[in-house]
C-alpha cells in the first residue's frame, strides 16, 4: 500500500574473491580531536580530493568521520574523547595498483 515501508525478511549477494581484484586496498587513519588537527586533518583530505592525479578517478572513495574515544573498547559506557578519521578505499579496477598513479610514491618502481 502507498507508504508502506515493509519488512526485509530475506538478504541475497554474491561474495566475491579477493584474487578477482588483486589491486583493492583499504587505509583509514585516526587522529585525537583538537580544532587545530581537525582543521589541518580537513585540509589534507581537500588536498587530497584537489590532487588532479585522482581527478574523476572512479577506483577511489574518501571519506571522514568523528568517532567516540572510548576508555575501553570492549564496552562503550564511557567516552573519554573523540577522534577525526579518515579512510579511503581503492578498488584498482580501472587503474591497477594505487602506487602507479601517484608520482615518486617509494613503493612505486615504475616513476
Amino acid at each position: 500500500s502507498p507508504g508502506s515501508w515493509g519488512v526485509v525478511i530475506e538478504y541475497e549477494f554474491e561474495p566475491i574473491k579477493d584474487s578477482d581484484y588483486p589491486h583493492a586496498a583499504y587505509y583509514s587513519y585516526a587522529h585525537g580531536y583538537s580544532k587545530h588537527g581537525f582543521s589541518a586533518f580537513l585540509n589534507a583530505f581537500i588536498d587530497l580530493l584537489d590532487n588532479p592525479y585522482y581527478a574523476n578517478n572512479n577506483d577511489m572513495t574518501v571519506w571522514f568521520a568523528g568517532l567516540p574515544r572510548l576508555a575501553d573498547p570492549s564496552t562503550s559506557s564511557v567516552v573519554v574523547g573523540t577522534l577525526m578519521s579518515m579512510f579511503l578505499s581503492w578498488t584498482g579496477i580501472d587503474n591497477g595498483d594505487i602506487h602507479s598513479v601517484i608520482p615518486n610514491h617509494p613503493m612505486n618502481k615504475t616513476w
